[in-house]
């Protein structure tokens, strides 16, 4: 191949493509995008075309929202799990601070961290996180004062637990520090994001508007929980390392629990660091009695208000799916959307039984009962808590929550378990 010295090679340009200098620029920039969207087609779509072909699925009212997991045919789970071992170091306190340091996104190495997934019952495990903290912070200056004389300053143990990434905690002490946090099911995860986030005036779902949605924001929901959940390095879902980073992240965790297992995930994250039932108690938003007018005229039922802005409480749908959103849902191309996430989320679940069999499963289920007994006194004895929206969706300036949403009813909670004798826990109702 011959070659050409610069202005050779710029004259020979310039006789096969006799175009103006000023118009050079805007070819190259052409020809970068051309190459950028072969690559995107190729590299990254390619999870949409290189698939086994499979049977259309029937899709009814009846039909399940997510098809991937048994009884449909072929969907059990046969990859990488673990059970979470018993922590067997000293309690992960970190060093004791104020309550408004749990708020911060501040580096640490020490303490307990938990990883704040959207839409995946984060408020309820930010919360049990900051009582986790505040009463171990509790326990250790009661064996301090009793030591060395009384000391009335509140203090916690350090505590992340408003970080979505993952890779803050890189540099976190394996023996003193807890990683932990909780996934949800994909599809439901999906939705509920949608409901919560794509307002546009409260209009009404229609699967349009939510096809919109979700694949406007692929960079941030496919391969979602790769992308949060990696602690030590990028985790590419668009490289298909699947099992790889299902394995990876599971290892990187002290802990992995299940949205729609929370009772035992509690119980079990309650094993795992040696809690008592009243560190694991917490208070739910509201929920909300009403419903509002979307775009077209039509109501929809409030699901709870959320502080959305400074002193203004706005109305969070209850989520709304329509048969042809299902049977996208059950589509190849949705199937290939939500692969990554699904994989991770049976993962997490089959490991959560795993550490369930190792706990003992008789042992785990009986703690479940006793929690769920707490907290349904919780719910009933201190539904009078100020939350930063009322059921009702006024702005509550005053309230009864470490910060924000997270924590509140604390001190209600703290009064009713001096109530609680050990009897009460063994012998609670089912």
């Amino acid at each position: 191949m011959p070659s050409y010295p610069s202005f050779s090679f710029r004259a020979l340009c310039k006789r096969l493509l006799p175009i103006p200098n000023s118009m050079y620029p805007i070819v190259v920039a052409l020809l970068i995008i051309h190459s950028f969207w072969m690559y995107y087609d190729i590299a990254i779509t390619s999870h949409q075309r290189h698939r086994p072909k499979r049977k259309p699925i029937r899709v009814t009212e009846s039909s399940p929202l997510s098809p991937y997991y048994p009884p449909s045919p072929g969907m059990e789970y046969h990859g990488y799990t673990r059970a979470f071992p018993v922590w067997d170091h000293p309690f992960p306190c970190g060093h004791l601070e104020s309550e408004q340091a749990m708020r911060t996104r501040a580096p640490a190495t020490e303490g307990l961290f938990y990883v704040r997934l959207v839409e995946a019952s984060s408020s309820i495990c930010s919360s049990v996180t900051a009582r986790i903290a505040r009463n171990a912070a509790r326990r250790q200056q009661q064996k301090e004062q009793s030591n060395h004389g009384s000391n009335n300053i509140t203090r916690v143990c350090t505590t992340r637990l408003v970080s979505q990434r993952a890779r803050r905690f890189s540099d976190r002490l394996p023996l003193k520090s807890f990683l932990w946090s909780v996934v949800r099911e994909p599809v439901d995860r999906l939705v509920s994001k949608y409901n919560h986030f794509d307002r546009r005036d409260i209009r009404r779902t229609t699967t349009s508007n939510f096809q919109n949605f979700v694949l406007n924001n692929e960079r941030q929901d496919y391969g979602y929980y790769f992308r949060s959940l990696n602690v030590d390095r990028y985790l590419n879902p668009y490289n298909k390392e699947h099992e790889a980073h299902t394995q990876e992240v599971l290892e990187s965790y002290d802990f992995l629990g299940i949205a729609e297992r929370m009772d035992e995930s509690l119980v079990v994250l309650k094993f795992i660091l040696n809690l008592e039932i009243e560190d694991l108690l917490y208070l739910s938003a509201p929920k909300a009695n009403g419903t509002t007018t979307t775009r077209g005229g039509s109501s929809s039922n409030i699901d709870y208000y959320e502080n959305w802005k400074k002193e203004e409480c706005r109305p969070i749908l209850t989520p709304e799916v329509t048969l042809e959103m299902k049977e996208w849902f059950h589509s190849e191309e949705f199937e290939a959307f939500i692969e990554a996430d699904v994989l991770l989320y049976k993962a997490a679940n089959a490991s959560l039984d795993k550490t369930i069999s190792e706990i003992g499963r008789e042992r785990v289920e009986k703690t479940v009962q006793q929690l769920r007994w707490a907290q349904r006194q919780v719910e009933e004895k201190c539904r009078h808590v100020r939350f930063p929206c009322s059921s009702q969706g006024e702005y509550q300036k005053e309230t009864d929550c470490f910060l924000s949403d997270i924590g509140c009813g604390h001190n209600c909670i703290d009064t009713l378990v001096g109530t609680f004798r050990n009897d009460d826990f063994t012998s609670a109702p089912a």
